[in-house]
This record gives structure tokens, sequence and C-alpha cells, in this order.
């Protein structure tokens, strides 16, 4: 068995374009069975950004008069790149942490009454900006003594500053007095290609990230040391080829969907592995044991990011309250949503867990049928509700069917019979 990751339940939220997208009958079945068209990662991807414009839109519902300088400047300098690097824009709309930001300052379009998570507005079009080659002239915000460019790295500086940022569209940007620290990444080499994912340990901004309180201003930043770096890029490395040799069909999406992976400290997390709703493509992580532990924990949370994208594009929940369904992974009762979570989560596990006791690895591959009897259990507890939208319904049971045909080791059909 398992630990559940920890995925924080959503705000309360503006409602968003995103149910004018959707995914195929096919797609929808496919991504049940574990099976994913390769055109479901790009809907998925839209339909995320749909929404993240759609939290902008309620943030920005009453005008740019009422934001705070930074913001209001920050909005300025985003719409010029849209205008003119529309992909470098789109880019930094996408990212996690976007995400994670638009979300926290829609909630009742108020910027969670304070100013200081609207100001970050100025951080991402600082990024897109940056990666455009467009010149800007802005006041960014501080996180403790560091100054966060999403997807790029971070400044850290003297307190008693507070910082502008002048680009004259060199690779870097330059701030008197403040050290630049890149942002690192980790990559695998896989069959299909090189890919690299953000090693994201800057500060954090404005998010719901339980595990992580709002920095203080006299906060000082500490990136992981090069020597925890290596052990992470090891493992990941380690992690994704596991993944393409025994569940390819699990990898690939993960290998293209996957953005960034945030380090935690042991000593400090109360999870594993966790996922943040708000960001996707997303993971954090303490340091994995060994690769098995690795990918399981990756691919893990990837099944929770695509289902929550999906779940915002067709509602599978009919009535998500109150939390009071047994869940084989936890010891108090679930609502709806929390148990199909953990149902989709298992389900690949269960099945990358079943493959590789059938190939030779380094690491002990724990055993896949408990997991898979929980999997069982936890849809037939679904099923037996009136909880679940039709779509849900047929979501459940296609995951059911698959969970009992994966017991050979191959992929369940994509469609009933």
């Amino acid at each position: 068995m398992i630990d559940t990751s920890h995925t924080p339940p959503p705000h309360t939220r503006p409602v968003t374009a995103v149910g004018e997208l959707t995914v195929s009958g096919p797609e929808f079945n496919a991504l049940a069975t574990l099976t994913d068209h390769p055109g479901t990662l790009a809907a998925l991807r839209r339909a995320r950004l749909s929404r993240n414009l759609a939290f902008l839109a309620a943030v920005l519902r009453g005008g740019t008069e009422g934001l705070p300088p930074q913001a209001r400047a920050g909005f300025e300098l985003l719409v010029q790149v849209q205008r003119r690097a529309p992909e470098a824009a789109r880019e930094i709309l996408q990212h996690p942490r976007f995400g994670a930001w638009a979300a926290v300052c829609a909630v009742e379009n108020a910027g969670v009454g304070t100013e200081a998570p609207l100001s970050h507005l100025a951080s991402f079009a600082a990024a897109a900006a940056i990666r455009a080659r467009i010149d800007f002239d802005l006041d960014l915000p501080r996180v403790g003594d560091a100054v966060v460019v999403p997807g790029l790295g971070c400044w850290t500086g003297p307190a008693d500053t507070d910082p502008r940022i002048r680009y004259r569209g060199t690779e870097t940007a330059h701030l008197d007095r403040w050290h630049w620290t890149p942002l690192r990444t980790l990559s695998a080499q896989l069959p299909a290609g090189r890919i690299d994912v953000e090693f994201d340990d800057l500060p954090a901004t404005p998010s719901a990230w339980p595990d992580l309180p709002p920095p203080g201003r006299d906060t000082r930043w500490t990136p992981w040391s090069d020597t925890e770096y290596c052990s992470w890029r090891q493992l990941f490395d380690a992690a994704m080829r596991l993944l393409c040799q025994i569940v390819p069909e699990l990898a690939t999406p993960l290998a293209h969907g996957l953005r960034a992976v945030l380090p935690r400290d042991r000593e400090l997390s109360s999870f594993r592995t966790s996922t943040l709703v708000d960001s996707f493509g997303a993971t954090a992580m303490v340091l994995p044991a060994d690769p098995m532990a690795a990918a399981t924990g990756l691919l893990h949370e990837f099944q929770h990011s695509k289902l929550a994208v999906l779940m915002e594009m067709r509602p599978l929940i009919r009535t998500d309250g109150p939390a009071d369904l047994p869940s084989p992974w936890r010891t108090e009762p679930r609502p709806p949503s929390a148990l199909l979570h953990g149902v989709y989560a298992h389900l690949a596990v269960a099945r990358f867990w079943h493959r590789a006791a059938q190939h030779p690895t380094a690491t002990p591959v724990p055993a896949a049928d408990p997991v898979r009897q929980q999997t069982l259990t936890a849809c037939d507890t679904l099923l037996d509700t009136d909880r679940l939208t039709p779509a849900g319904r047929q979501f459940v049971t296609l995951m059911r069917h698959t969970a009992v045909t994966d017991s050979d080791g191959h992929p369940a059909a994509a469609t009933l019979r």
C-alpha cells in the first residue's frame, strides 16, 4: 500500500470558460483506461490556459485602475508581450506558478485582501518579457530577501532596497547589489528524445500549497545544495527511463506534460509527494529513496494533474459533499472527488508495479495486487452511490474494467463490451 498524496481542496472559484473546451468520447474513454490519445494532453493544456485566463479576468474585473502599481505595470507589460511575442505570453500563462497565483488572487475578486499577491503579476510579466527579449523597467515584489522571476531564477540581495529591474534585451537582467541564481533543471534522455523539467527550489510565490507559509520580509532563501541537486538529477533520469521501459503509454504523456518538480524537505513535509490542482504539471516531492519510488511518485501525481483538468472540462461528480465515503488509502471518510482521484492515481500505480515485477530492476518492486484490490473496492464504493454524473459513472466503470483486465499486465480495451 502506498500513501495517498495530499491534493488540497480548490478555492471557492469564479465560473471559468473551461466548460467550452472538451475532450472527445474516444479521448475520454482512453483517459479512463490509461491509454491516452496523443492529442489529449494538448486539450488539457488548452483547458488549463482557459481557466488561468478566466481567473486573471476575475482579478481584472474592476479594471486595472484598482490594481496596486506593481500589478498594473505588470499587466501593461504582459499586454505588450502578448502583442509582440504571443508564444512567450502563453508560456508564462500556462506556468504552474501562474495557475497557483491566479487561483489565489481570484478568490472573491479581492486579491485575498492584500496587495502582496496581486503585485506578483509583475514577476510573471517580467519572465515573459525576458523570454521574448522585450525591454522593460519594472518594480518587482520581494519574497523575503529574493526577487523571483518564475521559470528563470531569482535575485537575492539587501533587505533595505526595493528592486527595480531594467532589462535591455540581454540574456539575463541585471540588478545592482543583487545576486542572480538561475533556475536549474532535471533531465532525462529517453527513447523519444531528451526532456527537461524545472527543479523549482525558488522561493515560494503566492499559492495554496499548504506546506508553504508566506515568507516574511526577513526570510532568507537558501537553494538546495549541489550534492542534493545531483541526487535529484540521477533519480529523475532513472525514474523516467524506468517508466518508459515498463509503461510507455503512461510515460509518454508524463514526459510531455510534467513542467516542474518542487523539492521538499523530508523533515518539514507532511507528505512524500503532492499535487496542487491549480498547478498543472507540477509535483512536490521529498527526495525518493530509489528510482522505483521516484517513478511511482511522478506517475501518481501526474494522474492527479490530468484528472483535475478533466473534471473541470467534463463534470464527473454530481454532489461532492459530504465527506462520508470510506477510502482504502485513508483512515478518515472522503468526499467522492477525493476517492475518484485516489482511484485514478492508484490504477496507474498498480499497472506500473504489476509490469515492473516482470522486469529485472535494481530495486524491489512493491506488490501490485493489494493496490489493484483497493482500487476495485473504491470503484465499487463510488458506483454504489448516486453522487456521480452519467459521465462520472462511465469513467469509473471503465476504470474498474481496466483494473480487472490489467491483472494480466496488458492495457484494457478502450471501450466496454
